[in-house]
């Protein structure tokens, strides 16, 4: 697993706006965004960071589920979930919550998160979507732009901040 994307849905794949059926569904126009991100490279997996995850915390889809739900609204999720990030009583704060997966997946060497709140903790990794709007084509090159970032030539980590590899400081790098 190198690399993930942290997936908020209302305010990113749709726009908060209801449809005929009265429910915020996906806009077919962001689907197809996020598939262009999803198509960087064949180990892009997604993480379920917004709210809907609570249909996998709670029991009423399984993991396999929710990625069949995506698949039928024109996503590319097939053998693409990951999982999700913990609930609101674990770590109270969406920042936290993503952190959290990324300290307890160490594989991890990318990772981006698409959401429409404002998550100072993820820094530059943060592509804010405007939630009236979902995902735009700006925000889906910016997400691939974070995927795809040139690596430390030390440590092949994606050099976030990317200040701090620039000025020497990876520890790799010391060593070397």
């Amino acid at each position: 697993m190198n690399r993930i994307l942290f997936l908020d849905i209302d305010g990113v794949l749709n726009s908060h706006a209801q449809n005929a059926a009265g429910v915020c569904g996906i806009d077919p126009a962001c689907a197809a965004r996020l598939n262009r991100i999803l198509a960087v490279s064949h180990d892009t997996l997604i993480v379920l960071s917004s709210a809907w995850r609570y249909m996998v915390l709670g029991g009423e889809l399984t993991l396999k589920g929710f990625e069949y739900l995506l698949v039928t609204h024109g996503v590319q999720a097939h053998c693409k979930l990951a999982g999700t990030t913990v609930a609101d009583e674990v770590v109270a704060w969406r920042g936290g919550q993503i952190l959290d997966w990324v300290r307890r997946h160490p594989g991890v060497t990318d990772w981006v998160v698409l959401d429409d709140l404002d998550i100072p903790e993820v820094g530059e990794r943060l592509v804010r979507t405007d939630g009236k709007v979902g995902l735009t084509d700006a925000d889906a090159d910016r997400a691939v732009r974070i995927l795809t970032w040139r690596r430390c030539s030390y440590c092949g980590r994606n050099p976030f901040p990317l200040a701090y590899h620039e000025r020497g400081d990876c520890p790799e790098a010391k060593e070397a």
